[in-house]
């Protein structure tokens, strides 16, 4: 009987230990992003924002004028979802999510731009790591499946 209620009492902390790792994350206040713009080549890039900081969520807009040569694209440094545009579009709007470096790139002297850099997706590559929440929900069925087998073990009337 002592084995049977100490087993039940590890599995019922080991369950409690797991549960805060699922809880809801607390609200955060709103985080500003630094923004920099530059151009390569022939041409000149600007945003539609005054400043370099952008809240969390706001989009930006950017324009490539060509001056002395064709636009050929955008190549951007951080975590950014594209709203409209593309990376080969002369305008892009992008939401920020974290610091953004904003080049855009000219074809100098007539040269054909390389198209193996040009990335058409519209949104940037994932990252973090998901796996806490699963090795959260292992322990809480490891859990399960242990206080299962206790049960089954004093119905029988079996020493475990």
């Amino acid at each position: 009987m002592k084995k049977i209620l100490a087993a039940t009492v590890a599995a019922v902390l080991i369950v409690l230990c797991a549960v805060p790792c699922m809880a809801l994350s607390s609200p955060t206040p709103v985080q500003y992003y630094n923004v920099t713009t530059r151009s390569v080549g022939g041409g000149h890039a600007e945003s539609n924002v005054a400043k370099a900081e952008v809240a969390s969520g706001d989009s930006i807009t950017f324009v490539a004028q060509e001056t002395e040569a064709p636009f050929e694209r955008w190549d951007i440094t951080g975590d950014y979802e594209i709203v409209a545009g593309s990376l080969t579009a002369t305008t892009l709007e992008v939401i920020p999510k974290s610091d953004l470096d904003v080049i855009a790139y000219f074809v100098d002297h007539g040269e054909l731009p390389d198209d193996s850099k040009v990335d058409t997706s519209p949104t940037s590559p994932q990252t973090g790591d998901r796996t806490f929440g699963v090795l959260a929900l292992a322990v809480m069925g490891a859990s399960a499946v242990f206080i299962a087998a206790a049960i089954a073990c004093k119905k029988r009337g079996k020493r475990c």
